[in-house]
């Protein structure tokens, strides 16, 4: 989906005296080779990195000018290749998507799957949830952060035809909680305003929960993509 990079170097950013500014983030520079030698300095946030564990040597791309880790592994091809979808449509699928299904690995070994309202954020390529503080997912991801999130789409039936045009799009990728309240809060308001009439509204839902919220960020490894006629 991106350039892949690899992490030669991260150093902490140089403050001076007078140390890092009242508000501000601690900042790392991040030092990353392509394949063809050539490198390049990223900032990032020292707590960024920290939470999805990138070190020296790792993977890492560039996602709407934020690092991301590049986990390695092996997604299995599609079998049937000629009814899969482009990146893009991919992409158009999750951000048009109303609801998802999460899946994660649950107790006693058997699957968890879960409907969701969700916010896709395409420069990002990160999947936003939120829901209560605990419960069988919250337990669940603590145990494996690896996780899939379904979309389905319905293109109706095309004229002349009784069947049905479906897309469907999975995601593949790690799952965190996000523990910044500030962070927290923002994720909600971009929940709200998708499903909420207006501004007000969710103002007034974020303000009574608050306290009671727990949001997920789903950082987007691998995407798979099929249209499917019923016929």
């Amino acid at each position: 989906m991106q350039n892949v990079y690899k992490v030669v170097r991260i150093d902490e950013m140089d403050y001076g005296c007078e140390g890092v500014p009242d508000g501000a983030s601690f900042m790392d520079e991040v030092t990353l080779e392509a394949e063809d030698g050539a490198r390049r300095t990223v900032p990032a946030k020292d707590s960024e990195l920290l939470a999805m564990k990138l070190e020296e040597g790792d993977r890492a791309y560039l996602a709407g000018g934020m690092l991301q880790k590049a986990y390695v592994g092996e997604f299995r091809p599609m079998r049937r290749f000629k009814q899969a979808l482009p990146e893009d449509e991919c992409l158009d699928v999750l951000e048009r998507g109303a609801r998802g299904v999460l899946a994660v690995s649950g107790d006693d070994g058997y699957p968890y799957a879960v409907p969701l309202n969700y916010y896709f954020d395409r420069e990002k390529m990160k999947v936003y949830f939120h829901g209560a503080v605990a419960g069988h997912k919250i337990d669940s991801i603590a145990r494996n952060d690896k996780v899939s999130f379904c979309v389905i789409e319905n293109q109706g039936k095309n004229p002349g035809e009784w069947w049905n045009v479906w897309k469907s799009v999975i995601a593949f990728g790690r799952i965190r909680s996000v523990l910044d309240m500030d962070e927290t809060a923002e994720i909600t308001r971009k929940i709200g305003c998708k499903y909420y009439p207006d501004k007000e509204l969710v103002e007034k839902e974020l303000e009574a929960t608050r306290t009671r919220v727990h949001c997920l960020e789903l950082r987007i490894e691998h995407l798979s993509g099929k249209r499917v006629r019923e016929k």
